[in-house]
Protein backbone atom coordinates (compact mmCIF):
# COMPACT_ATOMS: atom_id res chain seq x y z
CA UNK A 1 0.00 0.00 0.00
CA UNK A 2 1.50 3.29 -1.05
CA UNK A 3 0.19 6.84 -0.85
CA UNK A 4 1.07 10.52 -1.06
CA UNK A 5 2.86 12.27 1.83
CA UNK A 6 0.78 11.81 4.98
CA UNK A 7 0.35 13.80 8.17
CA UNK A 8 -0.64 10.76 10.27
CA UNK A 9 -0.13 7.03 10.34
CA UNK A 10 -2.77 4.44 9.72
CA UNK A 11 -2.92 0.85 10.93
CA UNK A 12 -5.81 -1.23 9.75
CA UNK A 13 -7.12 -4.16 11.72
CA UNK A 14 -9.97 -5.77 9.81
CA UNK A 15 -12.07 -8.82 10.50
CA UNK A 16 -15.07 -10.09 8.63
CA UNK A 17 -18.13 -8.40 10.03
CA UNK A 18 -21.77 -8.07 9.12
CA UNK A 19 -24.23 -5.34 9.94
CA UNK A 20 -27.16 -3.37 8.68
CA UNK A 21 -25.56 -1.77 5.66
CA UNK A 22 -27.62 0.65 3.62
CA UNK A 23 -27.37 3.23 0.88
CA UNK A 24 -24.61 1.62 -1.18
CA UNK A 25 -25.52 1.74 -4.87
CA UNK A 26 -23.12 0.55 -7.57
CA UNK A 27 -21.48 3.45 -9.39
CA UNK A 28 -23.08 6.13 -7.23
CA UNK A 29 -21.81 8.08 -4.25
CA UNK A 30 -23.40 8.26 -0.82
CA UNK A 31 -22.42 9.95 2.41
CA UNK A 32 -23.07 9.29 6.09
CA UNK A 33 -22.23 10.74 9.47
CA UNK A 34 -22.00 8.44 12.46
CA UNK A 35 -23.56 9.80 15.64
CA UNK A 36 -21.30 9.70 18.72
CA UNK A 37 -21.71 6.53 20.75
CA UNK A 38 -19.94 5.11 23.80
CA UNK A 39 -17.96 8.32 24.11
CA UNK A 40 -16.62 8.13 20.54
CA UNK A 41 -16.30 11.21 18.40
CA UNK A 42 -17.95 11.09 14.99
CA UNK A 43 -16.13 10.86 11.67
CA UNK A 44 -17.94 11.84 8.45
CA UNK A 45 -17.85 9.80 5.25
CA UNK A 46 -17.43 12.00 2.18
CA UNK A 47 -18.53 9.36 -0.33
CA UNK A 48 -18.84 5.61 -0.91
CA UNK A 49 -18.54 3.92 -4.31
CA UNK A 50 -18.92 0.33 -5.45
CA UNK A 51 -16.99 -1.32 -8.31
CA UNK A 52 -17.53 -4.57 -10.19
CA UNK A 53 -16.19 -6.43 -13.21
CA UNK A 54 -17.52 -10.00 -13.18
CA UNK A 55 -19.21 -12.24 -10.60
CA UNK A 56 -16.74 -12.07 -7.71
CA UNK A 57 -14.57 -8.94 -7.49
CA UNK A 58 -12.03 -8.21 -4.75
CA UNK A 59 -9.78 -5.18 -4.34
CA UNK A 60 -6.71 -5.97 -2.22
CA UNK A 61 -4.29 -3.04 -2.40
CA UNK A 62 -5.01 0.69 -2.63
CA UNK A 63 -2.94 3.71 -3.69
CA UNK A 64 -3.66 7.44 -4.02
CA UNK A 65 -2.12 9.59 -6.77
CA UNK A 66 -2.67 13.23 -7.80
CA UNK A 67 -5.25 12.02 -10.35
CA UNK A 68 -7.31 9.97 -7.91
CA UNK A 69 -7.19 6.41 -6.57
CA UNK A 70 -6.28 2.99 -7.94
CA UNK A 71 -6.57 -0.50 -6.54
CA UNK A 72 -5.53 -4.01 -7.56
CA UNK A 73 -7.05 -7.40 -6.82
CA UNK A 74 -8.83 -10.17 -8.69
CA UNK A 75 -12.03 -10.79 -10.61
CA UNK A 76 -13.65 -14.18 -11.18
CA UNK A 77 -16.32 -15.30 -13.63
CA UNK A 78 -18.32 -18.46 -12.88
CA UNK A 79 -19.27 -20.65 -15.83
CA UNK A 80 -21.83 -22.61 -13.81
CA UNK A 81 -22.80 -22.92 -10.17
CA UNK A 82 -20.14 -25.62 -9.80
CA UNK A 83 -17.15 -24.35 -11.79
CA UNK A 84 -15.11 -21.18 -12.09
CA UNK A 85 -14.50 -20.20 -15.71
CA UNK A 86 -11.79 -17.56 -15.30
CA UNK A 87 -9.89 -15.74 -12.57
CA UNK A 88 -7.84 -12.69 -13.56
CA UNK A 89 -6.00 -9.89 -11.86
CA UNK A 90 -8.13 -6.74 -11.66
CA UNK A 91 -7.10 -3.08 -11.92
CA UNK A 92 -9.38 -0.10 -11.25
CA UNK A 93 -8.47 3.60 -11.43
CA UNK A 94 -10.76 6.41 -10.29
CA UNK A 95 -11.00 10.18 -10.14
CA UNK A 96 -10.44 11.99 -6.80
CA UNK A 97 -14.22 11.70 -6.31
CA UNK A 98 -14.15 7.93 -6.86
CA UNK A 99 -15.63 8.03 -10.36
CA UNK A 100 -14.43 5.04 -12.36
CA UNK A 101 -11.83 5.87 -15.04
CA UNK A 102 -10.40 2.43 -15.81
CA UNK A 103 -11.58 -1.12 -15.11
CA UNK A 104 -9.31 -3.83 -16.54
CA UNK A 105 -8.90 -7.58 -16.14
CA UNK A 106 -5.32 -8.76 -16.74
CA UNK A 107 -4.19 -12.31 -17.36
CA UNK A 108 -4.04 -15.29 -19.66
CA UNK A 109 -5.69 -18.69 -19.96
CA UNK A 110 -4.75 -19.74 -16.42
CA UNK A 111 -5.31 -18.15 -13.03
CA UNK A 112 -4.06 -14.73 -11.97
CA UNK A 113 -4.44 -12.82 -8.71
CA UNK A 114 -3.49 -9.21 -7.94
CA UNK A 115 -1.71 -8.63 -4.63
CA UNK A 116 -0.09 -5.18 -4.39
CA UNK A 117 0.09 -1.85 -6.24
CA UNK A 118 2.47 1.13 -6.15
CA UNK A 119 2.59 4.33 -8.16
CA UNK A 120 5.18 4.20 -10.96
CA UNK A 121 5.74 7.51 -12.75
CA UNK A 122 2.60 8.30 -14.74
CA UNK A 123 1.29 4.76 -14.24
CA UNK A 124 1.42 1.90 -11.79
CA UNK A 125 3.43 -1.21 -10.95
CA UNK A 126 1.26 -4.23 -10.14
CA UNK A 127 2.41 -7.35 -8.31
CA UNK A 128 0.50 -10.60 -8.41
CA UNK A 129 0.92 -14.24 -9.27
CA UNK A 130 0.19 -16.08 -12.50
CA UNK A 131 -0.22 -19.64 -13.72
CA UNK A 132 -0.54 -18.52 -17.36
CA UNK A 133 2.97 -17.16 -17.78
CA UNK A 134 6.38 -17.99 -16.34
CA UNK A 135 8.27 -21.16 -15.55
CA UNK A 136 6.36 -22.84 -12.75
CA UNK A 137 2.95 -23.76 -11.42
CA UNK A 138 2.66 -20.16 -10.23
CA UNK A 139 5.17 -17.31 -10.41
CA UNK A 140 5.65 -13.79 -9.14
CA UNK A 141 4.21 -11.49 -11.82
CA UNK A 142 5.22 -7.82 -12.05
CA UNK A 143 3.24 -5.71 -14.54
CA UNK A 144 3.74 -2.08 -15.49
CA UNK A 145 0.60 -0.29 -16.71
CA UNK A 146 -0.25 3.26 -17.72
CA UNK A 147 -2.92 5.32 -15.97
CA UNK A 148 -5.63 3.57 -18.02
CA UNK A 149 -4.44 0.08 -17.12
CA UNK A 150 -2.87 -0.64 -20.52
CA UNK A 151 0.11 -2.96 -20.13
CA UNK A 152 3.56 -1.54 -20.87
CA UNK A 153 5.65 -4.54 -19.84
CA UNK A 154 5.55 -7.60 -17.60
CA UNK A 155 8.07 -9.91 -15.94
CA UNK A 156 7.77 -13.21 -14.12
CA UNK A 157 10.02 -14.69 -11.44
CA UNK A 158 10.04 -18.18 -9.99
CA UNK A 159 11.07 -21.79 -10.21
CA UNK A 160 9.28 -24.93 -11.31
CA UNK A 161 6.96 -25.11 -8.31
CA UNK A 162 4.62 -22.65 -6.60
CA UNK A 163 5.82 -19.12 -5.85
CA UNK A 164 3.43 -16.62 -4.26
CA UNK A 165 4.15 -12.91 -3.69
CA UNK A 166 2.86 -10.76 -0.83
CA UNK A 167 4.68 -7.42 -0.98
CA UNK A 168 5.86 -4.83 -3.51
CA UNK A 169 8.19 -1.92 -2.70
CA UNK A 170 9.41 0.84 -5.00
CA UNK A 171 13.09 1.31 -4.12
CA UNK A 172 15.10 4.53 -3.98
CA UNK A 173 17.09 3.59 -7.10
CA UNK A 174 13.90 3.35 -9.18
CA UNK A 175 13.70 -0.43 -9.07
CA UNK A 176 11.48 -2.76 -7.09
CA UNK A 177 11.69 -5.20 -4.20
CA UNK A 178 9.30 -8.17 -4.37
CA UNK A 179 8.66 -10.38 -1.36
CA UNK A 180 6.71 -13.56 -0.75
CA UNK A 181 7.41 -17.27 -0.53
CA UNK A 182 8.82 -19.92 -2.81
CA UNK A 183 7.98 -23.60 -3.01
CA UNK A 184 11.30 -24.44 -4.65
CA UNK A 185 13.33 -26.73 -2.37
CA UNK A 186 14.14 -25.52 0.19
CA UNK A 187 10.93 -23.58 0.51
CA UNK A 188 10.71 -20.39 2.52
CA UNK A 189 10.64 -16.62 2.42
CA UNK A 190 11.89 -15.21 -0.89
CA UNK A 191 12.90 -11.70 -1.99
CA UNK A 192 13.67 -10.48 -5.53
CA UNK A 193 15.34 -7.11 -6.25
CA UNK A 194 14.86 -5.70 -9.77
CA UNK A 195 15.95 -2.64 -11.73
CA UNK A 196 13.46 -0.10 -13.11
CA UNK A 197 12.64 -2.33 -16.09
CA UNK A 198 11.82 -5.33 -13.91
CA UNK A 199 15.04 -7.23 -14.68
CA UNK A 200 16.16 -9.20 -11.62
CA UNK A 201 19.37 -7.94 -10.02
CA UNK A 202 19.52 -10.40 -7.13
CA UNK A 203 17.30 -12.71 -5.14
CA UNK A 204 17.58 -14.26 -1.69
CA UNK A 205 15.88 -17.23 -0.09
CA UNK A 206 15.69 -17.19 3.69
CA UNK A 207 15.61 -20.84 4.68
CA UNK A 208 12.81 -21.06 7.17
CA UNK A 209 10.42 -23.75 5.99
CA UNK A 210 6.85 -22.52 5.97
CA UNK A 211 7.85 -18.84 5.94
CA UNK A 212 6.68 -15.98 3.78
CA UNK A 213 7.38 -12.25 3.51
CA UNK A 214 4.32 -10.10 4.25
CA UNK A 215 5.68 -6.57 3.80
CA UNK A 216 8.91 -4.59 3.37
CA UNK A 217 10.27 -1.06 3.72
CA UNK A 218 13.54 0.54 2.69
CA UNK A 219 15.77 2.05 5.37
CA UNK A 220 17.91 5.19 5.30
CA UNK A 221 21.11 3.16 4.80
CA UNK A 222 19.78 1.65 1.55
CA UNK A 223 18.86 -1.65 3.16
CA UNK A 224 15.47 -3.08 3.99
CA UNK A 225 13.33 -4.36 6.83
CA UNK A 226 11.19 -7.39 6.01
CA UNK A 227 8.38 -8.76 8.15
CA UNK A 228 6.79 -12.15 7.76
CA UNK A 229 5.33 -15.26 9.35
CA UNK A 230 6.73 -18.75 9.88
CA UNK A 231 4.48 -21.79 10.31
CA UNK A 232 6.19 -24.57 12.23
CA UNK A 233 5.92 -28.36 12.01
CA UNK A 234 3.87 -28.32 15.23
CA UNK A 235 1.20 -26.27 13.42
CA UNK A 236 1.98 -23.10 15.34
CA UNK A 237 3.04 -19.79 13.82
CA UNK A 238 5.20 -16.85 14.86
CA UNK A 239 5.96 -13.45 13.37
CA UNK A 240 9.40 -12.04 12.60
CA UNK A 241 11.23 -8.94 11.40
CA UNK A 242 14.53 -9.06 9.54
CA UNK A 243 16.99 -6.28 8.66
CA UNK A 244 18.80 -6.66 5.31
CA UNK A 245 21.60 -4.64 3.78
CA UNK A 246 21.35 -3.31 0.22
CA UNK A 247 22.45 -6.70 -1.17
CA UNK A 248 19.95 -8.75 0.84
CA UNK A 249 22.34 -10.02 3.51
CA UNK A 250 20.84 -10.33 7.00
CA UNK A 251 21.83 -7.88 9.74
CA UNK A 252 19.44 -8.71 12.59
CA UNK A 253 16.34 -10.86 13.11
CA UNK A 254 13.59 -10.50 15.71
CA UNK A 255 10.85 -13.04 16.47
CA UNK A 256 7.45 -12.35 18.05
CA UNK A 257 5.86 -15.36 19.74
CA UNK A 258 3.21 -16.28 22.30
CA UNK A 259 2.90 -19.46 24.34
CA UNK A 260 -0.78 -20.08 23.63
CA UNK A 261 -1.50 -18.40 20.30
CA UNK A 262 -0.49 -18.22 16.65
CA UNK A 263 1.22 -14.97 15.68
CA UNK A 264 1.22 -13.51 12.19
CA UNK A 265 2.49 -10.22 10.82
CA UNK A 266 0.77 -8.15 8.15
CA UNK A 267 2.63 -4.91 7.48
CA UNK A 268 5.63 -2.71 8.23
CA UNK A 269 6.19 1.01 7.66
CA UNK A 270 9.10 3.35 8.28
CA UNK A 271 8.88 5.67 11.29
CA UNK A 272 10.15 9.25 11.27
CA UNK A 273 13.02 8.51 13.68
CA UNK A 274 14.54 5.68 11.63
CA UNK A 275 12.66 2.87 13.32
CA UNK A 276 9.73 0.90 11.95
CA UNK A 277 6.12 0.21 12.88
CA UNK A 278 5.08 -3.44 12.61
CA UNK A 279 1.50 -4.71 12.81
CA UNK A 280 0.05 -8.18 13.06
CA UNK A 281 -2.47 -10.40 14.78
CA UNK A 282 -2.65 -13.29 17.23
CA UNK A 283 -5.25 -16.07 17.25
CA UNK A 284 -5.86 -17.94 20.52
CA UNK A 285 -7.56 -21.12 19.39
CA UNK A 286 -8.20 -22.53 22.86
CA UNK A 287 -9.91 -19.31 23.94
CA UNK A 288 -11.49 -18.71 20.51
CA UNK A 289 -10.34 -15.11 20.55
CA UNK A 290 -8.01 -12.94 18.52
CA UNK A 291 -5.95 -9.81 19.13
CA UNK A 292 -4.51 -7.22 16.77
CA UNK A 293 -1.17 -5.74 17.74
CA UNK A 294 1.23 -3.03 16.68
CA UNK A 295 4.76 -2.45 17.88
CA UNK A 296 7.45 0.13 17.31
CA UNK A 297 10.99 -1.14 16.68
CA UNK A 298 14.08 1.06 16.77
CA UNK A 299 16.81 0.87 14.12
CA UNK A 300 18.43 -2.03 16.01
CA UNK A 301 15.22 -4.05 16.01
CA UNK A 302 14.46 -3.59 19.71
CA UNK A 303 10.85 -2.98 20.78
CA UNK A 304 10.09 0.62 21.83
CA UNK A 305 6.37 0.11 22.53
CA UNK A 306 3.59 -2.36 21.86
CA UNK A 307 -0.19 -1.86 21.70
CA UNK A 308 -2.96 -4.45 21.37
CA UNK A 309 -6.67 -4.43 20.51
CA UNK A 310 -8.81 -7.39 21.57
CA UNK A 311 -11.17 -9.22 19.21
CA UNK A 312 -9.39 -7.93 16.10
CA UNK A 313 -6.91 -9.62 13.76
CA UNK A 314 -5.99 -8.17 10.35
CA UNK A 315 -3.69 -5.14 10.52
CA UNK A 316 -1.87 -2.54 8.45
CA UNK A 317 0.48 0.14 9.68
CA UNK A 318 1.79 3.47 8.40
CA UNK A 319 3.81 6.17 10.16
CA UNK A 320 3.59 9.94 10.38
CA UNK A 321 6.45 12.44 10.31
CA UNK A 322 6.34 12.83 14.10
CA UNK A 323 6.49 9.14 15.01
CA UNK A 324 2.80 8.82 15.93
CA UNK A 325 0.24 6.41 14.54
CA UNK A 326 -3.48 5.89 13.99
CA UNK A 327 -5.00 2.43 14.37
CA UNK A 328 -8.22 1.50 12.63
CA UNK A 329 -10.16 -1.53 13.81
CA UNK A 330 -13.33 -2.79 12.20
CA UNK A 331 -16.44 -3.60 14.18
CA UNK A 332 -20.02 -4.38 13.22
CA UNK A 333 -20.85 -1.84 10.53
CA UNK A 334 -17.98 0.51 11.29
CA UNK A 335 -14.29 1.26 11.67
CA UNK A 336 -12.77 2.74 14.84
CA UNK A 337 -9.79 5.07 14.42
CA UNK A 338 -7.41 5.32 17.38
CA UNK A 339 -4.63 7.92 17.40
CA UNK A 340 -1.42 7.20 19.33
CA UNK A 341 1.57 9.37 20.10
CA UNK A 342 5.22 8.49 19.54
CA UNK A 343 5.25 6.49 22.79
CA UNK A 344 2.25 4.40 21.73
CA UNK A 345 -0.08 6.16 24.19
CA UNK A 346 -3.66 6.61 23.01
CA UNK A 347 -4.71 10.21 22.30
CA UNK A 348 -8.28 9.78 21.04
CA UNK A 349 -10.59 7.46 19.10
CA UNK A 350 -13.30 8.04 16.51
CA UNK A 351 -15.83 5.88 14.67
CA UNK A 352 -16.85 5.88 11.00
CA UNK A 353 -19.68 3.95 9.35
CA UNK A 354 -18.73 1.83 6.34
CA UNK A 355 -20.71 -0.06 3.72
CA UNK A 356 -18.62 -3.20 3.29
CA UNK A 357 -18.13 -6.51 5.08
CA UNK A 358 -14.34 -6.96 5.08
CA UNK A 359 -11.69 -4.26 5.36
CA UNK A 360 -8.87 -4.86 2.85
CA UNK A 361 -6.60 -1.81 2.68
CA UNK A 362 -6.41 1.95 3.20
CA UNK A 363 -4.47 5.06 2.31
CA UNK A 364 -4.26 8.37 4.10
CA UNK A 365 -5.10 11.03 1.54
CA UNK A 366 -3.33 14.22 0.53
CA UNK A 367 -6.20 16.37 1.84
CA UNK A 368 -5.77 15.01 5.38
CA UNK A 369 -8.57 12.45 5.14
CA UNK A 370 -8.39 8.74 4.42
CA UNK A 371 -9.67 6.12 1.98
CA UNK A 372 -10.75 2.60 2.97
CA UNK A 373 -10.96 -0.32 0.54
CA UNK A 374 -13.28 -3.19 1.40
CA UNK A 375 -15.20 -6.17 0.05
CA UNK A 376 -19.00 -6.33 0.09
CA UNK A 377 -20.97 -9.57 -0.13
CA UNK A 378 -23.72 -9.21 -2.74
CA UNK A 379 -25.18 -12.72 -3.01
CA UNK A 380 -24.24 -16.19 -4.17
CA UNK A 381 -24.21 -18.44 -7.22
CA UNK A 382 -24.46 -22.03 -6.06
CA UNK A 383 -21.56 -22.60 -3.68
CA UNK A 384 -19.78 -19.41 -4.76
CA UNK A 385 -20.06 -16.08 -3.01
CA UNK A 386 -20.51 -12.95 -5.12
CA UNK A 387 -18.64 -9.82 -4.05
CA UNK A 388 -17.97 -6.23 -5.11
CA UNK A 389 -15.17 -3.85 -4.17
CA UNK A 390 -16.11 -0.78 -2.13
CA UNK A 391 -14.09 2.42 -1.71
CA UNK A 392 -14.93 4.78 1.17
CA UNK A 393 -13.50 8.32 1.36
CA UNK A 394 -13.32 9.80 4.87
CA UNK A 395 -13.43 13.59 5.09
CA UNK A 396 -10.44 15.57 6.29
CA UNK A 397 -10.80 17.20 9.69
Amino acid sequence: MTGLPRRTALQLAGTSFAGALAGCVGGTASSAFESPANGFGATPVEWTRTYENAHSDIGRSLVETPSGFAFYGETTTFETEETAEQSDAWFVATSPAGEERANRALGGDGIEEGIDIVADGDGFALLGWTSSFGAGESDFWLVSVDSNGDERRSNTYGGERYDYPSALLRTDDGGFLLGGRTGTDPDGAWVVKTDDSGTAEWHRRYKYSGSDVASAVQTADGGYVLVGTTRTSSETAYAWAKKLDADGDVGWTRSFRTDDGNQSVHAVESAADGGVLVSGGTVFFARRTSRAWARKLDSSGDTVWKATDADRYRTRVMADDEGGSVTATSEDGGVVLVERDERGEERRRRRVSVEFDLLRDAALTADGGAALLGTKNVGSLGDYGLTDAVLVKIEAE
